[in-house]
């Protein structure tokens, strides 16, 4: 069955449905500077799309499969890369580890478009803000949510992150109101400091150079994709956790809501991001 496993766990963090063909086209991979298929053997299980591969290379995509086994989407890449059954969320960790230590990672789109910058509480992990109301358009039902507090750094104060000429803070730990906080993102580094590239290279059975140039691929050379399939890996038990480090490694990277860029599952032809008509 379709169990999407992969999706449940980008969905609490990307937006539910964010990882589907309404908002992934593969029609825009011939405007990626890389493509990784991650346990998508396209060319045999949906070869009604398979145009979409060809057309990428001949733009000039660098077109990287991993896969368990020399499948026939591998055999028409650039790179295969080789993994041990059920350990694909190592391998991405692994890039994750990767683009952290070299510090790969878009600031700027991080600070902009994900809850990076938010404050937590270390004692009770919650994030810290304050709840207010808010009307749906649509349905006219309210409903209250948490509007986080960032660390401004013109101000060096916790303020509320859409206030006014605000300047968010990435990194970092304070006192605020007599209580410890600390960013997202240095609450993620912190978690995932046994996450090396040597555990990585270990569990997954992928060279750490070949992890390291599979991260540098995905973070510097420009827009890129990871289409995974709906099979694969998306059936082992730690699929949600591979939804996990997708969302992760695309959220440190920027590659989401522009052109030629995206992570999901691209079967059916999809349409085109929603950002299209803002970005070219």
């Amino acid at each position: 069955g379709l169990d999407r496993g992969q999706a449940n766990g980008w969905n609490p963090g990307g937006g539910v449905g964010s990882w589907n063909p309404v908002n992934n086209s593969l029609a825009e991979w011939p405007l990626a500077s890389t493509l990784i298929f991650l346990g998508d053997n396209i060319l045999e299980s949906g070869i009604v799309w398979a145009k979409g591969l060809f057309d990428a290379k001949e733009a000039g995509t660098k077109v990287i499969t991993v896969d368990t086994r020399y499948s026939p989407t591998a055999s028409k890449s650039h790179q295969w890369i080789a993994v041990k059954p059920g350990t694909d969320a190592a391998l991405i960790f692994g890039m994750i580890r990767a683009i952290l230590d070299g510090k790969w990672y878009d600031e700027e789109f991080m600070l902009e478009h994900t809850g990076f910058p938010f404050l937590i509480d270390e004692d009770t992990k919650e994030i810290v803000g304050v709840m207010t109301e808010k009307t749906n358009e649509k349905t006219g039902k309210t409903s209250e949510i948490k509007v986080p507090y960032v660390w401004d750094s013109v101000s060096n104060s916790a303020k509320l992150f859409n206030e006014e000429s605000v300047v968010p803070v990435l990194e970092g730990e304070w006192l605020a109101d007599g209580r410890k906080v600390v960013t997202e993102f240095s609450l993620m580094r912190r978690a995932l400091s046994s996450d090396t590239l040597d555990w990585a290279s270990d569990v997954s059975g992928v060279e750490q150079s070949v992890i390291q140039g599979l991260a540098d691929d995905y973070a510097n050379r420009g827009p890129a994709f990871i289409a995974f399939g709906l099979g694969g890996p998306d059936k082992y038990t730690n699929a949600d956790v591979l939804g996990h480090a997708l969302l992760i490694v695309t959220a440190l990277t920027g590659n989401i809501g522009k052109k030629g860029c995206g992570t999901g599952w691209y079967g059916a032809g999809g349409g085109f991001h929603s950002a299209n008509g803002l970005q070219t």
